[in-house]
This record gives C-alpha cells, structure tokens and sequence, in this order.
C-alpha cells in the first residue's frame, strides 16, 4: 500500500536542493520503471521532472504550476513541473509523492508515464471548476455590495490600495472592511422591500474600536438596461483603477480565483445586472442591539440572528461624508 503523506527525508532533502544556488535533482523512488527526479529549477523554483525516452506529452496543470518538454543532451527527454507560486510548495511536493507513488508499480517506463498521466488528469478533474462550482444569487449580491461600497463610497475618502487591504470579508474575517481604516464596516445587501437583515455570526457586529453596518438598497435590472453593473464588470473597474499597482492588481485577481473561486470569464456571471438605489449607514455602539460575542457564555456555539431595520432608526448616521483621515498609501508590502 503506498504512502500518500511525503516522508521526512524526502521533504528535507527536497528544501535542501531549493535552497541551494545551482539546479540539483535527486531520483525520488530508485526502484520505479518511472524514473522522477525532485528539486530546484534553474530559475530557484520547486521543481520535478520525469526522465523518459519518448516524447511525451505536456499536460496542462494550473496557473501556479509550468509544465513543459525538452530534449536532454543524451537523447532523452524531460517533461518537466515547475511550481511558480511558492504559497503551495508542501502540496506540490504531495503531489510529486502521490504521482511517484501511482506510477511505482508497473515494470516498463511506458506504463508508468501512462499512470502518471492519468493520474495527474484525474487531480486537475477533481480541482476544476464545475458549474456547481458557481455562486447563488445571494453571494452575487454580496459581493457586488461588498465591492460598490469600496469603490463607490470608502475609495472618495482613501486610497484605493487602502481599502483593498482592509476588505477582509473574502477571507473569513468577522468585518467586510477593518484595518488599516480607522472604523470597521460591515456591509449588507437587501431588496428595496426588505425589512430585515440576517446577522451570521456573534462576532460580526461585535468589533472593539468604531463599527458601522452599511445596508445597501440593490436592485436586478435586465440584462439589456445600460444602467445594470455584473460582478464582472465592476471587478474590471478595479483592476482598471488600480493602474499601475500591479502587486494590489494580482492579490485582487487571486481572491477571487483562488480565494472566492469565482471564474470571472465565466459568463454566468454577466447575466446577473445590479443597480444601486442608495445605502444607509448605522452607527453600532454600545447601545446598538446585537448579540456580542464577548458577552455570551462560552458553552453557546454558532448565532445567527436577524435585525429589524424599522427598528434601527435612531443608530443612523446622516450623510454620505466618511472623514477616515487617512491620507497617504502604504506600501502592499508593509
């Protein structure tokens, strides 16, 4: 039975050959037909190849993974993986075991490459996006919000590359909007007819510094309307006002297709139009009702709760002037 988590050994040795200066493999499994080496590419990069005496083909991987052929000085050739995004370093080390693993048994070369290619196609099958991949209406809804609040509200008060950094609401956060802005913001989606609004968590609206909840009033055109925006279209606008901050640009583009997996070529998406009718700030302070994490026992668990806006009308902020007091962009780096 083969072992699907990498060795010690093979791992150890394998950072070792990445740290060094010049390119250096070393055989994985010396009793395979399949004859795959592990290490550095000349670039400095995590790399693996597969030496075999055919031609092989080039399969597509990834976007963090290149794949490609060359003939070797001796005759043979290489089919050769390298990875170009070193975040996913350990799992592309697992996949080069699994891989070695899979094609191990049989006793030809041909064999072998045959298993490995199989099996690397049934990964990539596995990963791919599929339309239930997709996000609902809801989700659509939010993140339009979400993002048409940045652009359209927080980015005519602060750097753009500002609010893009404090958007944490893709990545699991509590808030949508946080550090390094001065007040937290927590934004919500609702129909024009909508009279409440669904809390998800106890730790949504229970933030230590200022926070204000941001309803948005958002609306589905038709998609021949000229006053309708998609998702796509308004993640375009970002990336176009980004302009030449191309470090914000590409970590904007990974949330989505790494972090949301929202295939924005997808279009699925385009058929989904919004227009936005206004929003309404509120003021959550200590007299705002919400259940606060830090006030509940310990023993309960998940909350999910819901507002009556009726009911809010005295925690309303009036006017659309955001004074945030930030003034000068800070490095994506800092």
């Amino acid at each position: 039975m083969s072992e699907s988590v990498v060795p010690q050994s093979v791992e150890s040795l394998w950072l070792e050959l990445i740290a060094e200066t010049e390119p250096k493999h070393k055989l994985m499994l010396p009793e395979s037909a399949l004859r795959l080496y592990y290490g550095r590419s000349a670039r400095g990069f995590p790399q693996f190849f597969i030496r075999c005496k055919k031609r092989p083909s080039v399969p597509e991987v990834s976007s963090s993974i290149e794949a490609t052929v060359a003939k070797r000085q001796d005759g043979e050739w290489a089919l050769r993986f390298e990875l170009v995004d070193l975040d996913f370093t350990h799992a592309f080390m697992s996949l080069a075991w699994n891989l070695a693993q899979a094609s191990s048994a049989p006793a030809t070369e041909d064999e072998g490459l045959s298993i490995f290619l199989s099996e690397l196609a049934a990964w990539k099958r596995l990963l791919t996006f599929r339309p239930s991949d997709r996000r609902g209406l809801g989700e659509i809804r939010g993140l339009y919000a979400e993002l048409w609040f940045g652009l359209e509200v927080l980015a005519h008060s602060v750097p753009l590359g500002i609010v893009l950094d404090s958007w944490g609401g893709p990545m699991g956060a509590p808030r949508d909007y946080a550090a390094p802005l001065p007040v937290a913001y927590e934004v919500k989606s609702v129909y024009p007819e909508t009279g409440s609004i669904r809390i998800s968590s106890a730790e949504q609206l229970d933030c230590d510094g200022p926070l204000e909840l941001i309803v948005v009033r958002l609306i589905e055109v038709p998609i021949e309307l000229a006053n309708g925006e998609s998702l796509p279209k308004i993640i375009g606008r970002y990336i176009d006002a980004l302009g030449p901050d191309a470090k914000r640009r590409e970590r904007f583009v990974e949330i989505f297709e790494k972090k949301l997996r929202v295939d924005v070529e997808d279009d699925y998406y385009n058929q989904f139009r919004f227009f936005v009718q206004g929003f309404k700030r509120f003021n959550v302070n200590d007299d705002f009702p919400v259940i606060r994490r830090s006030e509940l026992a310990s023993q309960i668990g998940a909350v999910d709760y819901s507002l009556t806006l009726a009911g809010l009308n005295q925690f309303e902020v009036e006017g659309a002037s955001f004074q945030l007091h930030i003034e000068k962009d800070i490095s994506v780096d800092s």
